[in-house]
């Protein structure tokens, strides 16, 4: 069974790192921005936890989940998601944002691991 995972930009990227050509926008051009993005993401957790699929413990729907938690800063509740899905009895192969096929358990490793380095980096 293949399922698409569109992983979220937070696990290239910590919460409020600043884009490309981010300089260049006005200070009210990125708040707006910054809001409509989490607002578009707490949209998202809606639709995930709307869907029922977490509670079937669906490994898409949890690393999703969690990285929007991410996303939003909420880096407990997203690793909460992210062992979720690698202790989940359902198991297969989700299809990476750079193009990758991988396990689904190895990805929520992936995400994880990105998410923990990431504090990691932050706090030195």
């Amino acid at each position: 069974m293949h399922a698409i995972l569109v992983l979220a930009a937070a696990m290239a990227t910590s919460p409020g790192a600043s884009s490309t050509g981010a300089e260049t926008q006005s200070a009210s051009t990125m708040v707006v921005s910054e809001q409509t993005a989490q607002s578009q993401t707490e949209a998202a957790i809606s639709r995930i936890l709307a869907s029922g699929l977490v509670e079937d413990r669906d490994p898409a729907a949890l690393i999703n989940l969690g990285s929007a938690y991410a996303k939003l800063g909420q880096k407990e509740r997203a690793l909460a998601m992210f062992r979720a899905a690698i202790a989940s009895p359902e198991r297969y192969d989700l299809q990476l944002t750079d193009g990758r096929w991988m396990d689904s358990r190895a990805a929520a490793r992936l995400a994880a691991a990105a998410l923990e380095n990431d504090s990691k980096i932050v706090m030195r």
